[in-house]
């Protein structure tokens, strides 16, 4: 199912700073102490498409970026204080229609929603109810290469990562002699708690797996090898 959904790729997408639109605007999803904010670019639109009306061109991309924010809010689950930051706009009626496009879509979601009005400078505040950790802090955990000011996924994140590369070079690789290899302290995580599982797992389809630990690899990084060739498996 990862594989023919393209969930993986999902996941990854709901989780970058940075979100492409069809237009070829972007999002920029930033989270400060006291609230998040989502910036509206034009990038690599055209502001002027074969002598069109500029306005039009920006309305355009602020309706895809309105349903594309709903989306995203919904994947990430991100609660609290949001701040929307639209490509100005100097009609008023267009304003209007991005406000609106924006509460359609946001009816889509489980979650308590309360959108403001759209200012002049073409900022949008609205609250979304926050029902559990965001998808952010499900994933990551703070980093521990720079004291905790960036982040880097869990130990139990790459557990799940690492299952799914197992299942997946055993069933559609047929790779059947296997070795993992992770930095100490994932390997020290997984010790505790999903080695016997994963070993089980292998046994269970006819393969068999090893571990070893590498002390240059990133912490969020892990490799497979075959214990037939030595080389090392792409996933």
């Amino acid at each position: 199912m990862f594989e023919r959904f393209n969930v993986e790729r999902e996941i990854d997408r709901a989780i970058k700073r940075k979100i492409w639109l069809g237009s070829g605007g972007y999002l920029y999803f930033d989270r400060t102490e006291a609230m998040h904010t989502i910036d509206v670019n034009s990038g690599r639109s055209s502001l002027n498409p074969s002598g069109g009306d500029v306005e039009e061109t920006l309305l355009r991309i602020n309706l895809e970026a309105a349903e594309e924010i709903a989306r995203q809010l919904r994947l990430r689950n991100i609660g609290g204080l949001i701040i929307c930051d639209f490509i100005d706009m100097r009609i008023r009626k267009n304003q209007k229609r991005v406000l609106e496009r924006l509460k359609e879509c946001m009816k889509l979601d489980s979650a308590k929603c309360t959108i403001l009005g759209m200012s002049e400078f073409g900022l949008i505040e609205m609250t979304r109810q926050r029902s559990r950790e965001s998808l952010s802090q499900t994933i990551f955990t703070s980093c521990p290469y720079c004291s905790g000011n960036g982040l880097v996924k869990s130990h139990e994140s790459i557990a799940v990562e690492i299952e799914r590369a197992l299942k997946k070079l055993i069933l559609c690789q047929n790779q059947f002699g296997l070795k993992l290899v992770t930095h100490p302290e994932l390997n020290r995580y997984l010790e505790a708690s999903d080695k016997d599982y994963l070993v089980k797992y292998a046994s269970k389809s006819n393969a068999h797996l090893e571990f070893g630990i590498n002390d240059l690899h990133h912490i969020n990084d892990f490799s497979f090898f075959s214990t037939l060739n030595g080389q090392r498996l792409d996933i």
